[in-house]
């Protein structure tokens, strides 16, 4: 009966992580480009309210 091992492939392990890595890097990317956006539409929104007073 041959011997089983619990332990996976160092480089389907280091594939594996490289992808959770990936998918991080994305969904930060994602977020940090969805708060600009956001801090430019308050930019734009503030500066439309404050310039007509201002003039």
């Amino acid at each position: 009966m041959p011997a089983t091992t619990t332990a996976t492939d160092p480089l389907a392990r280091l594939d594996r992580i490289g992808t959770e890595t990936e998918a991080i890097v994305v969904a930060l990317l994602a977020a940090g480009i969805a708060g600009h956006v956001a801090l430019g539409i308050a930019a734009l929104t503030f500066l439309a309210g404050v310039l007509p007073a201002l003039l």
